[in-house]
């Protein structure tokens, strides 16, 4: 898939590295929106540690991370056993970056901390004593909303610590049609392509321009086989809301004609209040 736009975030994000002393990043926001894909473009070339957390046990996440820092800092000497604790890999990652911009970052945080909720504080005790005297680029990134943002707040271990704290947006129609280039879709389809897939990358790129935009639409959405057919679910079941069912019952009500707001809350059988809530969590 090719980078477009995301100018103002590598701006940013350039800025960051060419900064004196130590960066500690939280980047997030909703899935399929480019995160790893923003990151991945700005560490080219860059000397990195790219990991992606999993939904496995912390102890399995921590021996892939040792090795994928390991795999990064050729010739150090160190094995995966020597590095068995989150402590140990970051002590590790101080040194390498002791006297050269190095970067680590942690994607889908949300994952280790699920695993173990007092990872914020091991993270928050290493900084404060060793990875701020460093050069370290430390980023971590996650697709979970409140639980990131909750990194940040004033209750979490590692409030105030963060030198760069970013959600990151869809993309907006102007860089949406950079996807079509060279096709022969028109301004209506590329509007009507905007309208159903939104500023989500990930999404836009499932087109293939070559053909219809209409056999696309069908064949990714409407086709119970296609890869986007049931992504309201999952993207509601990702956001870990207690019950689904009333935002799915908004949406059947929306897709069946009925944008008022009252005629919303009748088809759910919600209150005024209640469908304030999911429609604020459905346009989240």
């Amino acid at each position: 898939m090719q980078f477009f736009n995301r100018t103002r975030e590598l701006t940013a994000l350039e800025d960051r590295w060419s900064a004196q002393g130590a960066q500690f990043a939280l980047l997030y926001g909703r899935r399929r929106v480019g995160k790893t894909y923003l990151l991945q473009h700005f560490l080219t070339e860059k000397p990195h540690c790219y990991f992606l957390a999993a939904q496995t046990t912390l102890s399995d996440n921590l021996s892939q991370l040792a090795e994928s820092v390991l795999a990064s800092v050729p010739g150090s000497g160190y094995r995966p056993e020597d590095m068995t604790t989150l402590n140990a890999i970051l002590r590790f990652i101080g040194s390498v970056a002791r006297e050269q911009r190095f970067a680590l970052v942690l994607d889908e945080f949300q994952y280790l901390l699920e695993q173990d909720p007092g990872i914020a504080s091991q993270i928050q005790a290493w900084w404060d004593t060793d990875g701020i005297r460093s050069r370290v680029f430390l980023v971590l990134c996650g697709s979970h909303l409140g639980v990131m943002e909750r990194l940040g707040g004033p209750q979490s271990p590692l409030f105030g610590r963060f030198t760069f704290r970013y959600k990151l947006p869809p993309m907006g129609y102007q860089d949406i049609v950079r996807f079509y280039d060279g096709s022969d879709y028109s301004v209506r389809d590329k509007l009507t392509a905007y309208g159903v897939l939104g500023g989500t990358p990930r999404y836009q790129a499932l087109i293939n321009p070559q053909r219809s935009l209409r056999d696309e639409i069908c064949s990714h959405i409407l086709n119970p086989l296609g890869l986007l057919h049931n992504e309201p679910e999952v993207l509601l079941l990702s956001s870990q809301v207690r019950d689904p069912a009333p935002y799915n019952g908004a949406l059947r009500a929306i897709a069946r004609g009925h944008t008022r707001f009252n005629e919303i809350a009748l088809e759910v059988g919600a209150s005024s209040s209640q469908l304030s809530f999911y429609l604020r969590g459905l346009a989240e």
